[in-house]
């Protein structure tokens, strides 16, 4: 038998600062979805992230930064 560990669904949305990438990031976040919020440009993701929050998801930021020093 498995057990459940979360029942929270978590996508991760590249290039989701703007345009389609940010609209599946914000639908999805609107649907309950925890959304890891992918962007190169650290300000533009910072942005998005904060916008993506205003409307209620939980967004948090994931890039190159966050991959290298984790990795790294």
């Amino acid at each position: 038998m498995l057990a459940v560990m979360s029942e929270k669904t978590i996508a991760l949305v590249t290039g989701a600062n703007k345009g389609i990438g940010y609209e599946i990031a914000a639908g999805l976040g609107a649907l309950g979805w925890s959304v890891g919020v992918g962007a190169r440009d650290e300000q533009r993701r910072k942005d998005a992230v904060a916008k993506l929050r205003e409307a209620g998801a939980e967004a948090r930021p994931r890039g190159q930064d966050e991959d290298t020093h984790a990795h790294g």
